[in-house]
């Protein structure tokens, strides 16, 4: 093989790992998702071990807070919110069940839209998801 297309697949090779490294949740998830990575948004900082879902894109309104695995939204106390968020942050603090895959549908349905996101990460913006999570299971170590 030529040397230019030896280096050449060789930095491809390294931009697809630094692509796949740069967002951890990102890798598995469809695209059109706005990615956050820079501390707990307004709303969330003090509600640690919380998946934080808020009712506005880029973290903006009404806050909901959820501490456990909830197959359906509608019946928490946290209804308000079913099928009516648009961004979500993982605000995880323990070193078990640290991540979280929030659900378009109720019981954990994987034949509908899902998207897992890591303790420390967040998704500001992800309009195919949005007004349309209905549950959220949290799952050990990293998605």
């Amino acid at each position: 093989m030529p040397r230019s297309r030896t280096l050449a697949a060789a930095a491809l090779t390294g931009v697809a790992a630094l692509a796949m490294t740069a967002t951890p949740a990102a890798a598995a998830a469809p695209a059109g998702i706005t990615w956050w990575n820079s501390g707990a948004p307004n709303g969330c900082a003090g509600h640690g071990g919380a998946l934080c879902a808020y009712k506005d894109a880029f973290f903006g309104g009404r806050v909901a807070y959820f501490v456990y695995s909830n197959p359906r939204w509608s019946q928490t106390s946290n209804s308000w919110i079913d099928d009516q968020s648009s961004s979500w942050y993982n605000n995880g603090t323990g070193t078990s069940l640290t991540s979280v895959i929030i659900y378009q549908d109720v019981n954990y349905n994987t034949n509908t839209l899902h998207v897992c996101i890591d303790k420390g990460w967040g998704i500001s913006h992800y309009p195919e998801l949005s007004d349309k999570v209905s549950s959220n299971q949290w799952v050990n170590g990293p998605c």
